[in-house]
């Protein structure tokens, strides 16, 4: 956990106006987890510019209540990645994941990590579909979801289809589940030892994980999504891959 008053690497996950001069800020911290910041004075001129979303920070703050009081911002290690409309919505995608789904104020380092590391690769250009569930994956192992071991202890066996009821994994006889997506266990080792699949388990894997985010979620649905199908209709894009 971070220390009050020191500098902890962070970004900005969502900010919105509050009064005449202040931001009210969602943050990402690599010591101090999702977090809720005032920054006063923050509505214009150079703090604004800095305090944009995707922006490597290095944020400092007091406060024991859950709205927090932002004392001090500078940039980070690294530059700012330059982002395509597209990328701009993954990064959006995974913003209100981190937004919706994690706790306040719970470090997560390795996550912080991993998160960077996935914007890293969406701007660099690599096909999104892998980085995606990667990331996906590494949250929800944060939440608690066992990619190795089903709900009785025993070890995903490759060829064992496999369904998720909010709890664990569990076998199913053959390829369908009643009421579920599946996913075969090949897919999900793959996916848990960071070793990408073919296009036809990327496939599969998406359609199960969208259904496990959207459990996390109690069914309700994320605006990027929404967005994302605007953008589609606005521009014409033929290949929806990137849909989440």
């Amino acid at each position: 956990m971070a220390v009050e008053g020191s500098a902890s690497a962070a970004v900005v996950l969502h900010r919105r106006p509050w009064r005449e001069r202040d931001l009210l800020l969602d943050c990402f911290s690599a010591d101090a987890g999702r977090l809720r910041l005032l920054a006063r004075g923050a509505a214009t001129g150079e703090r604004s510019a800095l305090l944009q979303p995707a922006i490597p920070l290095l944020l400092s703050w007091r406060g024991q209540r859950e709205l927090k009081t932002l004392t001090a911002v500078e940039a980070g290690e690294g530059r700012a990645l330059a982002l395509s409309a597209e990328q701009l919505w993954l990064t959006y995608y995974l913003h209100e994941l981190l937004l919706r789904l994690l706790p306040l104020e719970v470090p997560l380092p390795l996550l912080f990590h991993h998160y960077w590391q996935t914007l890293q690769r969406l701007s660099g250009g690599e096909a999104v579909e892998w980085p995606l569930r990667q990331f996906e994956a590494a949250l929800l192992a944060e939440l608690g979801v066992e990619w190795l071991f089903d709900g009785e202890g025993h070890r995903v066996e490759a060829q064992r289809y496999y369904r998720y009821d909010g709890v664990a994994l569990w076998p199913v006889a053959g390829a369908r589940a009643r009421g579920g997506v599946t996913v075969e266990g090949r897919w999900i080792a793959a996916l848990a030892q960071s070793q990408r699949p073919p296009a036809s388990g990327l496939a599969e894997l998406k359609r199960f994980m969208r259904q496990v985010i959207d459990h996390w979620l109690d069914g309700r649905p994320l605006r990027s999504r929404l967005l994302y199908r605007q953008m589609v209709v606005r521009q014409g894009i033929r290949d929806r891959a990137t849909e989440c």
